[in-house]
């Protein structure tokens, strides 16, 4: 509709900080007709409203998400879920599960049984063919989007680094994450030490792709930044199969003092 009304539109959807300081802008917009003005705000009110954005100035209630509803995630069901791929061959079919805050859920199957594909209706990745699923008892296609894929840490089987330091790549889960927060969320996830040891410690370069580091050190980097972003939901998808054991249980240890969080192994 935007590019009809004015022939050049970008709409640029980004997050300042948490989902609260989340602002729409938009810019490059040409000169538009006083008579499509009002379809141009219909158009950026419901795109605000799906990405679970506030408009400028306006404040989320006290306890209240960006989109009206709860903040707080105590519950999350999968309730008779059916998902299909194109193909049309079903998946999964009348899939049901609730998982309650500070629960941790492990999902074992072989290869193909649909965990990835689960975990990706969980992160909304994708959404059911049929059924809901549910947060605290409303479909989440009810929610903003926006709004709940914040409230995730997800760390999948193979970590990725960024050229830079630890300290920087563990940031990327809060970027306005203080030094004294950064070696919090090192300790919790028993990355601190490894990283103490290091000669530059926290300044550590890592490397192009964390070339520089061990498949375990980077894991546990990748966990420090997923659990600085302080998320509702931790979802590891084959996380530590490529670790060894001590470190695994460094990972669970790590995680286990969050009992917060809905975890989903």
């Amino acid at each position: 509709v935007l590019q009809q009304l004015t022939g050049r539109v970008v709409v640029d959807l980004r997050a300042d900080g948490n989902a609260d300081d989340a602002v729409l802008r938009v810019g490059a917009v040409a000169v538009l007709p006083a008579a499509a003005l009002p379809v141009l705000r219909g158009v950026l009110a419901r795109v605000a409203q799906s990405c679970g954005l506030r408009s400028p100035g306006q404040a989320a209630p006290q306890g209240r998400a960006v989109d009206g509803h709860e903040q707080c995630i105590k519950t999350i069901e999968f309730s008779d879920v059916v998902f299909a791929y194109k193909d049309g061959q079903r998946v999964l079919d009348g899939f049901n599960l609730a998982v309650h805050s500070g629960q941790t859920i492990a999902l074992v199957g072989p290869t193909g049984g649909g965990k990835s594909t689960l975990v990706s209706l969980l992160c909304r990745f994708y959404e059911p063919t049929s059924g809901r699923v549910l947060i605290n008892g409303i479909d989440y296609r009810q929610r903003g989007l926006h709004w709940y894929q914040s409230q995730m840490g997800i760390v999948l089987q193979t970590p990725h680094l960024f050229s830079g330091t630890i300290k920087e790549n563990i940031r990327y889960g809060n970027l306005n994450a203080s030094d004294d927060e950064i070696m919090g969320a090192a300790t919790l996830v028993n990355a601190h030490e490894f990283i103490s040891a290091m000669e530059k410690g926290y300044d550590t370069p890592v490397g192009e792709g964390g070339n520089r580091l061990s498949t375990g050190q980077k894991q546990l980097v990748s966990f420090a930044r997923a659990i600085l972003a302080d998320p509702q939901i931790f979802v590891m998808d084959e996380a530590t199969s490529s670790v060894d054991t001590h470190t695994e249980q460094l990972i669970q240890k790590g995680r286990a003092e969050r009992e917060r969080l809905l975890s989903l192994m």
